[in-house]
């Protein structure tokens, strides 16, 4: 098993191989296809103007995603009363309904891995060569023991999205 700890390198995601298992270190964010295409249409292709609190979610999120990874989740999450968040359970979604996004997101936002379930299409795969990036398949059906391993929340932006 190899151990990475983010910031990912170019270097580090091209050494890696088809089937090498990993376990991930550092700051990671969780996002399906409506935070996706809220990224897309707001900051990369900027068809919706931004409101509320858009901005100042962008410039939070910019900085923890270059280099990092975004994993295809939406967790379940206890502590929401005491805002003292943790995760009870945090399985992956299936990932293609990222697919009209998860390219462009890649490279704005300089993602260097992208974890979920059930693979990604061609222009995912085109991305991830040229960002580069990687796709991580997580376990399904190990939502709980995923969840252990998450030690600390460090924020909740978009709520709203789920």
């Amino acid at each position: 098993m190899h151990t990475l700890t983010m910031p990912l390198s170019d270097e580090t995601i091209r050494s890696l191989k088809v089937g090498d298992s990993l376990a991930l270190n550092g700051v990671m964010m969780t996002g399906r296809d409506t935070v996706h295409k809220w990224m897309v249409d707001t900051f990369i292709k900027k068809t919706r103007q931004p409101q509320g609190d858009d901005l100042e979610v962008y410039e939070a999120i910019k900085p923890l995603l270059a280099g990092s990874v975004i994993y295809h989740c939406g967790p379940v999450v206890g502590g929401l009363d005491t805002k003292q968040y943790r995760f009870v359970a945090a399985g992956p979604t299936t990932s293609i309904r990222e697919e009209p996004y998860q390219g462009l997101v890649m490279d704005h936002f300089k993602i260097k891995g992208v974890i979920g379930k059930g693979g990604m299409g061609a222009k995912t795969l085109k991305a991830c060569q040229e960002v580069p990036c990687v796709y991580l398949h997580a376990i399904g059906g190990a939502a709980s023991l995923i969840a252990q391993t998450v030690t600390r929340v460090l924020g909740v932006y978009k709520y709203d999205f789920g």
